[in-house]
């Protein structure tokens, strides 16, 4: 059996409009299970992202700023999640895939590995999202921000106060 194209495009529209008609059809179901899974996925990588950053200010610099040990110069040895975008509402309702993407792209504010830091009072070089000219914030700053994206997300990662 042949149809003609103008039967075709006929047939395709019958299927949008009933799919319109029946939100809990298996394409919308699949697409949220998706979302669903892709979700829990991306917020594994974020947790794991934004603990490396908590762990290099808790490891590396706090000691520097308490006394502990003495100042030295630190250069980042990889890139550091300062914040992500929000995906609660991702455009065309498809969650995306964090782990297969540079996710670079999806982080809010980061720093960029090989950052010079020669002082505590520096003020360290952060990126926002796909802005090439990055904004000098002091360590503070960063790590303000950086405990407010923990905090707003809900994320189950220790933390500590920034020392004075």
């Amino acid at each position: 059996m042949r149809i003609t194209a103008r039967q075709l495009r006929q047939i395709i529209k019958e299927e949008l409009l009933r799919e319109e008609e029946n939100p809990g059809s298996a394409f919308g179901a699949a697409v949220d299970k998706g979302n669903t899974v892709r979700q829990a996925q991306n917020e594994q990588l974020i947790t794991k992202e934004l603990t490396e950053t908590l762990e290099w200010f808790q490891n590396e610099i706090f000691p520097m700023l308490d006394g502990t040990v003495p100042w030295k110069p630190v250069v980042t040895k990889q890139v550091y999640a300062v914040s992500f975008w929000e995906n609660s509402n991702p455009p065309g309702g498809i969650m995306p895939d964090l782990e297969n993407f540079a996710t670079s792209r999806f982080y809010e504010a980061y720093i960029r590995a090989g950052e010079r830091i020669t002082s505590p009072s520096q003020k360290v070089s952060v990126y926002f999202g796909t802005i090439p000219k990055p904004l000098d914030l002091p360590l503070k700053s960063v790590y303000t921000m950086l405990e407010k994206n923990v905090i707003d997300r809900g994320l189950r990662v220790p933390m500590q106060s920034f020392p004075d």
